[in-house]
């Protein structure tokens, strides 16, 4: 299951040369499955990797889940939140 839901905004992880930069925060319009086809330009597309589409200044890309950090809830790693409550 994802971490993330449409709407959502996310830190953009890995630069995607002439696309876009790392460390932009981007919003979230609509999860890619693997198996899902996609048409861009008038080429389809497979999905090999969970990915999103995403909006960054106006204009719509496609990024790959694993290069977002979401923007929202609790992400502290379980074990940091462990050590804390012992304390």
């Amino acid at each position: 299951m994802s971490k993330f839901k449409a709407g959502d905004l996310a830190l953009n992880l890995q630069e995607i040369p002439n696309c876009i930069s790392a460390g932009v925060v981007v919003e979230l319009i609509s999860r890619l499955s693997p198996g899902d086809l996609f048409v861009e330009d008038g080429q389809t597309f497979l999905v090999n990797r969970a990915a999103w589409w995403v909006l960054h200044e106006g204009d719509r890309l496609y990024i790959p889940e694993r290069y977002l950090m979401p923007l929202r809830g609790d992400f502290q790693p379980e074990q940091q939140k462990a050590k804390e409550e012992i304390v």
